[in-house]
């Protein structure tokens, strides 16, 4: 099969044979990915990180819902179960969600979700916090490295 690539230097190369780009590929430790599609389609040659990199920077993610009007214990024990799965290495995604009339006030989520941040700051890194649509707030947090936020 014929192919059309560029070269890590961005040199263009036409009607190439496509084994012979595979082997180049290897050859140079780049990966031949497929840039166009269609008849007249173009591969490059990039540089990826290795597959053992690639992997281990892959993080697990949990995902947790949690609702304003939370008793106190329960929200205690959500904190302890926030923060076992961050010291174990997860990223936390917690979703706020309000229910039926609750969407119309705003400020509850507001002043819930402010409680929520500093509370989980005490221990954990905020990554990212989001008003998704009317009635659900989105936090993501992972851990602290050697107790000092990173």
């Amino acid at each position: 099969m014929k192919i059309n690539f560029i070269d890590q230097h961005g040199i263009f190369h036409s009607n190439y044979d496509y084994s012979k780009a595979v082997q180049i590929s290897r050859e140079l430790d780049f990966d031949l990915v497929r840039v166009t599609t269609g008849i007249g389609c173009i591969y490059k040659l990039v540089k990826l990180s290795s597959p053992q990199v690639a992997v281990a920077s892959i993080k697990k993610v949990k995902q947790l819902t949690l609702k304003p009007r939370i008793f106190k214990n329960d929200y205690i024990n959500y904190l302890a179960k926030i923060k076992r799965l961050v010291s174990k290495g997860f990223i936390v995604k917690v979703t706020i969600r309000q229910l039926g009339r609750e969407i119309t006030k705003a400020d509850i989520l507001r002043a819930f979700s402010n409680a929520f941040i500093i509370d989980v700051s005490k221990f954990a890194v905020i990554l990212k916090q989001a008003l998704v649509q009317p009635g659900c707030f989105i936090v993501m947090v992972k851990g602290m490295v050697n107790g000092s936020k990173n």
